[in-house]
């Protein structure tokens, strides 16, 4: 299921183990963690926290049995890795999981919305396919020591993802790349960790494109100052980036809420003065 239907996927794979498997495409739990969805629902308190308790997917996630491969991005609009994290964490204990997270994926419909990582999965389970790769990973100090289990498929590098932005609002981060060892023969690798990343995860790409993640590990900035994480409240102070149309030409961008809102008399549209948003 892709975005919506990647919040469907989480619900009927947790609630229904006649499936194979679920593959939830950017779709996860925990929509109170993600100021947008508040601004989604007018900020009304009630109806929020209604639809939290009833209808967001950590309700469900828990009694998922079947295997889960989750695909995002390092800056989805919709589906931030924080909230992405509390759902990995909420998952059924039977469930195998899978991650396959990529830099800047676009949140869009295929192909962008089309991971190839999908299809092997599928293979591996209903046909005679090689399973996706498992990655684990752990700090030692400033180290990010893991393993890749590649199952038979080639391991083509493996990789750092990282962020030293402390922005409440996820998909405002900078993300890097940084190369890691390549594995030993029984899978280990080693990165760096720089001083100043505060979420971070790595990837083993294989030989055949795919790409397998660990879980994002997160931790305190070293300064001891702004905390990695804030309330939902917090957030809606803070410079509330959405996407929004171009006056001009009808072409996406991102869009800062409080350039300026002008409304349309009459039949006009409502829309937004545009501005590109950078960093």
């Amino acid at each position: 299921g892709i975005s919506w239907g990647g919040y469907l996927a989480c619900i009927v794979g947790s609630v229904d183990d006649r499936f194979r498997f679920s593959a939830p495409v950017y779709g996860c739990g925990y929509y109170e963690l993600n100021p947008e969805w508040h601004r989604v629902f007018g900020g009304d308190s009630e109806r929020l926290a209604k639809w939290f308790e009833q209808w967001d997917q950590k309700r469900f996630l828990g009694e998922a049995r079947i295997p889960f491969l989750w695909c995002n991005g390092t800056n989805d609009r919709w589906y931030p890795l924080d909230a992405l994290n509390a759902s990995v964490a909420r998952l059924g204990g039977g469930a195998r999981l899978n991650l396959s997270l990529k830099l800047r994926m676009h949140h869009a419909h295929p192909p962008a919305g089309d991971p190839p990582e999908i299809a092997a999965i599928a293979d591996a389970l209903l046909r005679d396919g090689k399973p996706l790769a498992d990655v684990t990973a752990r700090l030692e100090g400033d180290v990010l020591k893991g393993r890749v289990d590649a199952h038979g498929r080639g391991v083509g590098r493996v990789e750092l993802l990282y962020t030293c932005s402390t922005n409440a609002l996820l998909m405002a981060r900078e993300w890097k790349v940084a190369a890691a060892e390549r594995p030993d023969a029984e899978g280990r690798f080693a990165a760096r960790v720089p001083s100043g990343a505060v979420m971070f995860f790595a990837n083993a790409i294989t030989d055949d494109g795919l790409v397998a993640s660990s879980r994002v590990l997160t931790r305190q900035p070293k300064s001891g100052g702004e905390r990695l994480t804030a309330t939902p409240e917090a957030r809606t102070q803070r410079l509330q980036v959405r996407r929004g149309m171009e006056c001009q030409g009808g072409r996406t961008e991102r869009v800062c809420r409080v350039h300026c809102e002008l409304r349309r008399r009459r039949r006009r549209h409502h829309h937004l003065h545009s501005i590109c948003w950078r960093k």
